[in-house]
């Protein structure tokens, strides 16, 4: 079995049971590998990586599986840019009521907390993003 296939099947088990105790060191061992990390995302679900996301902060899976949405959003190091870029996309493609706007509104508060000393910079242009698009979600967003 190879180590991609273990890492997964370890991250499913520990979502289903809601026991973290294993992920201290599959976290650490897919801060190491830039490949494993993307073998192990493609492995696994949307409910596996919302619950990886929701419960570590060193490690942010993407959550959408937009295949027009570039895969070097598995980064581990958030990019202002490429965080805007996803959050405009997601708003300006709700025509037909298909959006997540929980996983937004998850990425959104997870992008303010990791990017720092960048995160006014990035509160001031979603806002404005939503203020022009949507001001119906603004608040759902910020809550």
């Amino acid at each position: 079995m190879n180590l991609a296939k273990e890492i997964s099947e370890v991250i499913v088990s520990s979502r289903i049971t809601n026991i973290t105790d294993n992920m201290p060191d599959v976290i650490d061992i897919l801060q190491k590998n830039e490949e494993l990390f993307d073998e192990v995302g493609n492995l696994l679900t949307k409910d596996d990586i919302i619950w990886v996301n929701k419960n570590n902060n060193k490690i942010f899976f993407e959550v959408s599986f937009d295949s027009d949405y570039p895969r070097s959003a598995n980064s581990k190091i958030l990019d202002l840019d490429t965080e805007l870029k996803w959050i405009e996309n997601q708003v300006l493609n709700d025509h037909d009521d298909t959006t997540n706007w929980e996983n937004i509104r998850f990425r959104y508060k997870k992008a303010l907390k990791e990017l720092d000393f960048k995160n006014v910079t990035y509160y001031q242009n979603v806002r404005e993003i939503f203020l022009k698009n949507k001001p119906e979600k603004w608040r759902f967003i910020n809550n």
